[in-house]
């Protein structure tokens, strides 16, 4: 009888399963392309808790797991309609979250420490001025962006864009715990929620190679539109090398070894900020030839008298 119930507990759960399923094919159909955002947080929010506890059991400290899961989030954003059956989507999860959690040590191993010079230098670009207003796109879980507030100070304002809420839940907390004020806003990088000339500099570090494309130049327009006259943007991702010691640098391993990347295309991007009205300071390596930073400024307009 005991065998009876169980089978039966199995069989019932079995169907539930499976008409979340179809309700996630309904989802992820060429049919139902208007709804992508939507479905993209649907599908998200069934596995996210249980992906969530896998990294947590093999990475202890939490900030790191809260970012490798934002590291999955944003890969399956950019390749949601690649699926059409939701059993595959679950399981290219764990297996992007397995890959991630390698390179996570990984990185450990090799940078010994790097990660917090790679981000003060990414700092250091933008010359952050007391007062300033700051925006990071694809913040994560805001380990820049509470840098960056701690440098303009008080009179300052920070502000962080997502499309993960738990990213930016966790992004909150460490905000709070280092008493730092910061703002985190759920959002898409290529649709941001902020009038034209709101920030004195805008970061996007290490995200754009996450998106196809198209998104990338049109996140790097809503990047420009935002910024204010004097403005600094701030880019910094992956660029294409040949030489080996860039294939093996933390960076690059982490970011490019197991993941499908989209390299920027670095000349698109200054061709389109240079039609933006947007000066081109410098693009140089900031870490071997695996990464570089392209550092642009918007002129002052001219004093009258």
């Amino acid at each position: 009888m005991k065998k009876t119930r169980t089978h039966a507990t199995q069989i019932h759960e079995q169907k539930l399963m499976n008409v979340a399923d179809e309700k996630i094919q309904t989802q992820v159909s060429p049919k139902h392309n208007g709804a992508t955002n939507v479905a993209v947080e649907q599908i998200w929010n069934r596995f996210s808790a249980q992906l969530g506890q896998f990294i947590r059991a093999r990475v202890a400290h939490p900030a790191t797991a809260e970012d490798i899961l934002h590291d999955v989030f944003l890969r399956f954003q950019s390749r949601l309609d690649e699926f059409r059956n939701p059993a595959k989507i679950r399981g290219w999860l764990f297996l992007v979250a397995r890959n991630a959690i390698i390179d996570h040590w990984l990185a450990r191993v090799i940078t010994l420490g790097g990660e917090l010079k790679f981000r003060q230098r990414t700092l250091d670009l933008a010359k952050l001025q007391s007062g300033d207003a700051v925006l990071d796109v694809g913040c994560g879980t805001g380990t820049l962006l509470i840098e960056a507030a701690k440098r303009i100070g008080p009179s300052g304002s920070t502000h962080g864009v997502d499309r993960s809420a738990q990213m930016l839940a966790h992004a909150r907390r460490k905000a709070a715990a280092q008493g730092v004020t910061a703002n985190f806003v759920e959002g898409s990088a290529d649709r941001l929620a902020f009038p034209h000339a709101s920030f004195d500099v805008v970061f996007c570090t290490l995200m754009l190679h996450h998106l196809p494309a198209p998104m990338q130049m049109a996140t790097i327009a809503e990047m420009r539109r935002v910024l204010r006259p004097g403005g600094r943007i701030i880019i910094v991702d992956m660029q294409g090398s040949s030489k080996m010691s860039a294939l093996f640098s933390p960076i690059g391993l982490v970011h490019l070894f197991r993941a499908r990347a989209t390299l920027p295309d670095w000349q698109k991007i200054e061709e389109l900020l240079r039609q933006q009205g947007v000066h081109l300071a410098s693009r140089s390596p900031i870490w071997g030839e695996t990464a570089c930073a392209l550092v642009g400024r918007i002129a002052l307009p001219p004093t009258v008298g």
